[in-house]
């Protein structure tokens, strides 16, 4: 006899497991360069999988952008996002990004402005 599904997710660790890669990737698509005088910082994702608003990250970093959108469709065919209940809070979409890295070094960051 199978057990009854759950809610909020029925993917269990697996839809977890979603969650935490999508957290890496969008960490390494938003990766970029404070040394190249060109917006880096142009491609609008998802910044989480469940109730996500939009973040900005570098186009140039295509796998990880397509691994994102991968990421998100496994989310929704495993069923994860099934019972989740988002707060009524409206989302600001940022106004662009800047490439922002620690003094003194050439990596950096997309971060929203």
């Amino acid at each position: 006899m199978g057990g009854k599904g759950g809610t909020g997710g029925t993917g269990g660790s697996s839809c977890s497991g979603l969650e935490a890669d999508y957290k890496t990737t969008l960490a390494a698509a938003k990766e970029c360069s404070t040394l190249l005088p060109t917006l880096q910082c142009t491609v609008l994702v998802d910044d989480q999988l469940a109730c996500p608003c939009s973040t900005y990250a570098n186009p140039a970093n295509t796998a990880e952008i397509t691994k994102l959108q991968q990421l998100k469709t496994s989310w929704v065919t495993s069923g994860c996002n099934v019972g989740v209940i988002c707060p009524a809070i409206a989302c600001l979409v940022p106004s662009g990004a800047s490439c922002t890295g620690s003094s003194g070094t050439k990596s950096g960051s997309c971060v929203d402005k």
